[in-house]
C-alpha cells in the first residue's frame, strides 16, 4: 500500500507530490508542478474573477417554488402522455396549449387552487403549458393557429 501525501493539495500517493517530484501529477498539465494549471493563480493579487454575462438571461431569478411546482406539473405531463410528447412530430398546435393554460388560471380565478385530476396547483399546470408553447415557438414547431386580423387600409 503506498503511503499517501501529507501536502493537502496533493492528488494521490507520496512519489507523485508536487512538492517532491519535478513534474506535476495533474494529467492534463504539460510541465513542472510550479506551472501546475489547479496549484497557479493566474490573475494579480485580490482580483475578483469576471464573467461576462449581463447580456444572457438570469435564469436563477426563475428558480424558486414556482418553478418547482411547474416541473412537477410537466412531470406530472411526462407521465400521462409521455416527455416531450407536446413536441413531437410537428408539435401540437400552440393554441392547444394556450388554451389549456387559460383553463387552469380560469379555475384559479374562479377560486380553485388544485386540479382535481392531478393534485397539482392550476398556476402550475397554467405554466408548465405556456412553457411548453414557448418551447415549440422558440424551434418553430406547432401551428400558430392565431387569428389573422386583415391590414387597414
Amino acid at each position: 500500500m503506498r503511503p499517501s501525501c501529507a501536502h493537502p493539495t496533493c492528488p494521490g500517493p507520496a512519489e507523485q507530490c508536487r512538492a517532491v517530484r519535478p513534474s506535476c501529477a495533474h494529467p492534463t498539465c504539460p510541465g513542472p508542478a510550479e506551472q501546475c494549471h489547479v496549484a497557479l493563480d493566474f490573475g494579480p493579487a485580490g482580483a475578483k474573477p469576471v464573467k461576462h454575462s449581463s447580456d444572457k438571461p438570469r435564469l436563477s431569478l426563475a428558480m424558486g417554488p414556482g418553478f418547482v411546482e411547474i416541473g412537477k406539473a410537466m412531470t406530472y405531463g411526462a407521465q400521462k402522455y409521455s416527455a416531450h410528447n407536446y413536441s413531437n412530430g410537428g408539435g401540437l398546435p400552440r393554441l392547444d396549449l394556450i388554451d389549456a393554460a387559460a383553463r387552469h388560471i380560469a379555475a384559479y380565478v374562479d377560486g380553485v387552487d388544485v386540479d382535481s385530476e392531478s393534485g397539482l396547483h392550476h398556476l402550475a399546470h397554467a405554466g408548465a403549458s405556456i412553457l411548453m408553447a414557448l418551447d415549440l415557438i422558440a424551434r418553430s414547431k406547432g401551428e400558430d393557429g392565431r387569428y389573422q386580423r386583415k391590414a387597414k387600409r
